[in-house]
């Protein structure tokens, strides 16, 4: 009788998972400093692949193609958004069940909600671009052309998802529950409109991107296929050509 009390005696100390304000502050820390070196090395790509950089008497001119410069600039600029939600929740912290304002933690996590939903969008558009080349159904001159289209729809749909998704969230959000005093991350928050863009509309443009890669290793595996095909004949012209002049 006496352990079952000492057991029930327990249990609700073990239920309140003590540790989550500590796991959080840790996520956010690792977060904080995942986003900087990111948007550094970002930056620093972007910039080195449109200028020329002075190596000795050399100069080394490092390009990249437009919608890989589009996936670049995309993540340092964008990648500075979550920055105030993790500067917040790590100043703010405090090891016990809610510290934080709901209402801050709302504002300062809404930038981060575009950031997190169009961030697939960049890969989409490279992989698109990368599938146009391997299908070659356009001719060679137009393909240059080609990607700066790509790379210019690509970069007005990333403005227009993350602009979309920061109204919905603030439209379909406030005011705030009052559950959301409890919160101590941002998708606790969410409970309307919020969470579907969050969630849904992010795990949509996943399953496109997951699509574009599949097409783009079968394409892969038809060219190189195309390229052994041609490696062979051209081998077997030159052995019957030199078997013939012989």
């Amino acid at each position: 009788m006496e352990s079952d009390i000492a057991a029930v005696q327990i249990m609700p100390s073990f239920n309140t998972l003590t540790y989550l304000p500590y796991l959080t502050l840790v996520e956010m820390v690792l977060s904080l400093l995942l986003m900087l070196t990111a948007t550094v090395l970002m930056g620093y790509l972007a910039i080195l692949s449109i200028s020329c950089c002075g190596m000795g008497h050399q100069q080394v001119s490092v390009r990249a193609s437009p919608t890989m410069l589009l996936f670049l600039t995309t993540h340092a600029f964008l990648g500075t958004a979550p920055l105030l939600y993790c500067l917040y929740v790590i100043v703010a912290w405090r090891p016990t069940a809610s510290p934080y304002n709901s209402y801050s933690l709302f504002w300062s996590g809404l930038l981060a909600t575009g950031y997190y939903v169009s961030t697939p969008l960049p890969v989409l558009f490279l992989t698109l671009d990368r599938c146009l080349v391997l299908a070659n159904v356009f001719p060679q001159s137009f393909y240059k052309r080609l990607a700066r289209i790509t790379a210019g729809v690509g970069a007005v749909t990333i403005l227009v998802v993350a602009v979309s998704c920061v109204a919905v969230t603030v439209l379909g959000e406030l005011p705030l529950a009052s559950a959301a005093s409890h919160c101590t991350i941002f998708t606790c928050l969410l409970h309307g409109a919020g969470k579907w863009v969050v969630f849904y509309v992010r795990n949509a443009i996943e399953l496109v991107n997951l699509t574009l890669a599949l097409l783009f290793l079968y394409l892969v595996r038809v060219k190189r296929a195309a390229r052994t095909a041609r490696s062979i004949v051209s081998s077997v012209r030159s052995g019957t050509s030199q078997t013939f002049f012989n």
